[in-house]
């Protein structure tokens, strides 16, 4: 099930909002083989900003947890040892059409593509999910958009509950033309909760209804020709063979 508000403190698209995922071949194969979406930790994310508590909100989280037992000398230590391991995510890209920046950014192979959803399919798409391979892997999965502010200026509401979920919808505003949206897990009361960092685990699937996640897919601009149709075998081959995939609107030639 996806939970999409915490009293008002995530920003949520519209139903009808075009989300787009890019990918390589190999993640692509991936999602249609496990019939589950990857879900990455986000220690392992390029941005070491991701999850680290902005200054602003630091003193009120060491005065709220004051008197619970932490592993570490100060709750920011704690939390980029334990807290920030073990949340998860899935990282998309709001707009209405595809978007080239985004082809060169995550799609360095020429064999690549995107996924286009929506709000909606990718809501009703986590029905009943599980995380693959974890008994009573049943979780919520928390999804909205991404804000962008000065790490130095980030405010949070005074409910520690809320600020705890909404630090991973924040980035510094150096990204903000990633325009996100993601779909966030927190491993908490799983099999293996505890420092991940003694874990190999990179992260974890997430069941999916593939029919209902994936609105089409677009092959990346400048692909071989035949890439096209193996992209179609592959959907068939997995289950899918009505799946709807598109060449790249980037590079159409001028009509003149």
């Amino acid at each position: 099930m996806v939970v999409y508000d915490i009293r008002g403190a995530i920003d949520l698209p519209d139903d009808d909002q075009s989300l787009w995922r890019y990918m390589s071949l190999f993640k692509f194969i991936d999602l249609l083989q496990k019939k589950a979406l990857f879900f990455c930790r986000t220690d392992y994310f390029d941005d070491s900003w991701e999850g680290v508590i902005p200054r602003s909100v630091l003193e009120q989280s060491e005065k709220y947890y004051a008197k619970k037992p932490l592993t570490k000398n100060t709750y920011a230590e704690h939390f980029r040892a334990i807290e920030i391991p073990r949340h998860v995510v899935s990282c998309w890209h709001q707009n209405d059409v595809e978007e080239n920046l985004m082809w060169n950014a995550y799609c360095k192979d020429r064999e690549s593509v995107a996924i286009q959803t929506d709000v909606k399919r990718f809501r009703a798409a986590f029905d009943d999910c599980k995380i693959v391979g974890i008994n009573n892997g049943g979780k919520d999965v928390l999804a909205g958009t991404v804000s962008y502010d000065d790490h130095r200026e980030w405010q949070a509401s005074n409910a520690a509950q809320e600020w705890y979920a909404t630090i991973f919808f924040f980035k510094r505003v150096f990204y903000k033309g990633e325009n996100e949206f993601r779909a966030m897990v927190d491993l908490a009361d799983q099999e293996y909760r505890g420092d991940l960092k003694m874990c190999a685990l990179r992260g974890v699937h997430l069941t999916v209804d593939v029919k209902q996640l994936v609105q089409k897919v677009v092959v990346a601009p400048h692909s071989p020709a035949a890439f096209l149709e193996t992209v179609k075998c592959l959907c068939g081959k997995f289950g899918f063979p009505e799946m709807r995939v598109e060449p790249s609107v980037v590079n159409q030639p001028p009509p003149h």
